[in-house]
């Protein structure tokens, strides 16, 4: 009887928790809007979505890039392909790098937690975030460098598992 109460609180308890969940953006200048870059640059964008719901839900996020010294920001946004980002940036969810002049050397990897998310999803939960942004396909990625300020690279978040 034991035994029994014990499978059955166990699997209540991962029935609460869902299992990681993959997110990638592949980068290129022919997505950037309204004008789209021609270059050779590309870049691919991994969201690993560790979403717990006995702990803070987090996102562990690692940028690889073709060219990284020109690099000035990476940031998450709002929207859907093909539209055109607004010009005062109230479409930034979180930085994933920059602003800065100072370009990174190789990959950029870091940790996306509930304080960092802003804009539209200020205030929002990363479970929040993913399910009425990365669920949705609402959510991409832009890169800008010193000769593209308005966009060099982008990509749409896309689940993969």
């Amino acid at each position: 009887m034991k035994a029994t109460i014990a499978c059955i609180l166990a699997a209540a308890l991962l029935a609460l928790c869902k299992a990681n969940t993959i997110y990638v953006a592949n980068l290129n200048g022919a997505s950037v809007t309204p004008t789209p870059v021609n270059t050779q640059q590309s870049g691919k964008v991994t969201f690993d979505v560790d979403r717990n719901t006995f702990t803070q839900s987090s996102i562990a996020y690692t940028v690889e890039l073709t060219l990284y010294n020109t690099v000035q920001s990476v940031t998450l946004r709002s929207g859907v392909i093909g539209d055109t980002p607004p010009s005062d940036n109230s479409n930034v969810i979180a930085y994933l790098f920059g602003p800065s002049n100072e370009s990174p050397t190789g990959a950029i990897k870091g940790t996306l937690k509930r304080e960092n998310l802003m804009g539209p999803c200020a205030g929002k939960t990363i479970n929040d975030f993913q399910d009425d942004w990365l669920d949705k396909n609402h959510a991409y990625i832009l890169v800008t460098s010193s000769k593209y300020p308005n966009g060099a690279l982008r990509g749409e978040l896309t689940k993969q598992s």
